[in-house]
């Protein structure tokens, strides 16, 4: 960190709240560079007084020196919240190398690396003549020349790690510049109440690694968090990203696969809902280069377009299921629509098998029954939550529910 005279810096402390709030968003799946982007940035525009940072001037700083002010505010932040930690511990960073690890699993480290290195807060300060993103390579000479010029140094005991790739251990060393005391806040966070899902489970990984010196075995620490994961439905560590077009199999998809035997919560599952069938395409193409995890993509069949595009790109250890029935909502089985809409809408009008097992897509077969029956407007997404409270047992699923479920579960198993 140059430039700044650490004295002179000021800033409003962050409050539990606050603190917890970034650590759940750097806890989420997005694109690490992105995540702790975003997050750093509100940290500096919301608490830093002097110097002032802005949109305007955020990449006016070097990557460095955003770190370092980051960090700053974190730490003495925890410090003010939790000052019995400061006086009986010394700053613990065990699980923020870990945490890093976990990104390596779930993101390429080579594609992490560029994201920073032609990021606006390293490339605008120390960007070689010459040295383009489509020629990126890691070269740990290169790089360390590269970091040194906006205030990263390289430390041996991460470069030395073992069993890691040589895009890992770069990729941990640099991000452990400027570590924030996560130890610190969940010592603190402990005590609390109602704390959530993901923050009990960073506690529980801190504790262990303190207490087993677990601070360099990445391996023998990530098969404890999948243990813990499938005890305690953390999601985390990821498994598999199912991408999907939207709301409906948002809701459903994972309560069809739990009564088929798939808890998305204990087998590490992200879903993502892309909003639309060109949206899966355009996160696909996005996502694809940069993730490791498998992604099980879904899309109606009348996206066969979007298909045609997503398969000329589409990596090995990803599947792709086009829904020959139409969309989702069209291979739900007839008998669960009519149970589901019958229970939640019983007083006002009722509907059978054969006015919804007709020809068409069954959204609109249903729109037009749900303004017969004085049901109102049809909505997607209230229909899905009437459907959610009415899966019950495996008899629920339909033919090609099945076979989606089967792909995943394929998927799991490698």
């Amino acid at each position: 960190m140059t430039g700044l005279e650490t004295d002179k810096i000021v800033f409003k402390p962050m409050s539990y709240e606050e603190l917890s709030i970034s650590l759940e968003r750097l806890q989420r799946f997005n694109n690490p560079f992105r995540k702790f982007d975003r997050v750093y940035r509100e940290i500096l525009i919301k608490h830093l007084v002097f110097p002032k940072i802005s949109l305007k001037n955020y990449y006016k700083f070097s990557f460095g020196t955003l770190n370092f002010l980051a960090q700053l505010i974190w730490n003495e932040s925890v410090r003010i919240l939790n000052p019995a930690y400061s006086k009986e511990n010394k700053e613990n960073y065990g699980i923020n190398s870990y945490l890093f690890y976990e990104e390596t699993k779930e993101f390429s480290a080579k594609e992490m690396l560029k994201r920073i290195v032609f990021s606006e807060s390293v490339s605008g300060f120390a960007m070689p003549a010459n040295f383009a993103e489509s020629d990126f390579i890691c070269d740990e000479n290169v790089l360390k020349n590269i970091f040194e010029q906006v205030g990263i140094n390289f430390e041996n005991k991460y470069l030395e790690i073992q069993n890691l790739d040589i895009f890992s251990r770069i990729y941990i060393a640099v991000k452990m510049n400027y570590p924030i005391n996560i130890d610190g806040f969940l010592q603190f966070a402990d005590k609390q109440k109602d704390i959530s899902q993901n923050i009990k489970r960073l506690i529980w990984l801190n504790n262990q690694i303190k207490k087993s010196d677990l601070a360099f075995d990445f391996e023998k620490t990530y098969k404890l968090a999948e243990n813990y994961r499938n005890q305690n439905r953390s999601r985390k560590p990821l498994k598999l990203i199912v991408l999907v077009e939207g709301a409906t199999e948002e809701v459903l998809l994972p309560l069809f696969s739990s009564v088929a035997g798939i808890d998305f919560e204990k087998t590490g599952i992200e879903l993502v809902a892309a909003g639309g069938k060109n949206q899966v395409a355009r996160i696909y193409a996005e996502i694809n280069l940069g993730v490791n995890l498998p992604i099980f993509i879904i899309l109606d069949a009348d996206a066969q377009e979007i298909a045609d595009e997503i398969r000329k790109i589409i990596r090995q250890q990803d599947r792709l299921y086009l829904i020959s029935g139409g969309e989702f909502e069209d291979i739900l089985p007839d008998e669960l629509i009519c149970r589901a809409t019958n229970s939640y809408y019983g007083l006002t009008g009722k509907i059978n098998k054969e006015e919804i097992s007709i020809n068409g897509r069954k959204t609109v077969t249903l729109a037009n029954l749900w303004k017969q029956k004085g049901f109102g407007e049809f909505k997607k997404a209230e229909f899905a939550q009437i459907i959610a409270e009415n899966i019950k047992t495996s008899a629920d699923l339909s033919e090609e529910m099945q076979k989606i479920i089967l792909n995943i579960r394929e998927m799991i198993s490698k």
